[in-house]
């Protein structure tokens, strides 16, 4: 893992590999979500860039951050590694991060959206029961400060009852209590929008609604 400071923040990225650059995108719980793609034999023939947003590292930004803001990072990065023509591969709000990125099509040649986060014009009706059922109480373990059980009901929500099991079998017990501890960007007090059933709205430092 390196680390990088663009835009007056530092994020964290992992490179290797020759070819086109693919880059991989997280979603805003568990940043190393995309280490086993990294390593797949799939990705052979690419120059291969996993990042760690701002947020997820050792120092945490002074202030929230926006999708928009995300992206300028990565774009930033591409700049500093001298990429161009980038595939770029986004989970859930890091689709809604890559799909900011293509916005400049000389940085972005091919996009992959999976599971975008259900805000804005990527609304779903089906995505209400999910957050009346996880979602929500998920935010208030957030607020009340149980990570862990903040962590494990978000996931068990979007991934399945044996979320746990498979990362910590995949990645280590290390990732996943590292996974728990970085989840703290994505609480109410550091997330600068949290999505509910039916739209996105914004929430202040201490965790409620603005």
């Amino acid at each position: 893992i390196k680390t990088v400071m663009v835009a007056g923040t530092t994020i964290e990225y992992a490179e290797h590999g020759e070819g086109e650059p693919l880059l991989l995108v997280h979603a805003g719980v568990f940043a190393d979500w995309f280490v086993p793609l990294a390593a797949s034999p799939a990705a052979d023939g690419l120059r291969v860039i996993r990042v760690r947003r701002a947020g997820y590292g050792a120092n945490a930004p002074a202030s929230h951050l926006s999708i928009h803001d995300h992206a300028s990072h990565l774009a930033a990065l591409a700049d500093l590694l001298e990429l161009d023509a980038l595939h770029v591969v986004g989970h859930s709000s890091g689709a809604l991060i890559a799909f900011q990125m293509a916005i400049d099509p000389a940085l972005v040649h091919s996009l992959m959206l999976i599971e975008p986060a259900p805000c804005g014009p990527f609304q779903v009706p089906a995505f209400a029961e999910l957050g009346e059922r996880f979602i929500g109480p998920a935010m208030g373990a957030f607020a009340a400060g149980d990570l862990q059980g903040a962590f494990d009901t978000f996931m068990r929500g979007v991934c399945g009852d044996r979320s746990r099991e498979i990362i910590e079998k995949t990645l280590g017990r290390a990732a996943y209590e590292q996974a728990v501890r970085e989840s703290s960007f994505f609480s109410g007090t550091k997330c600068p929008r949290v999505c509910n059933g039916n739209s996105c709205r914004p929430r202040s430092r201490s965790g409620s609604p603005c």
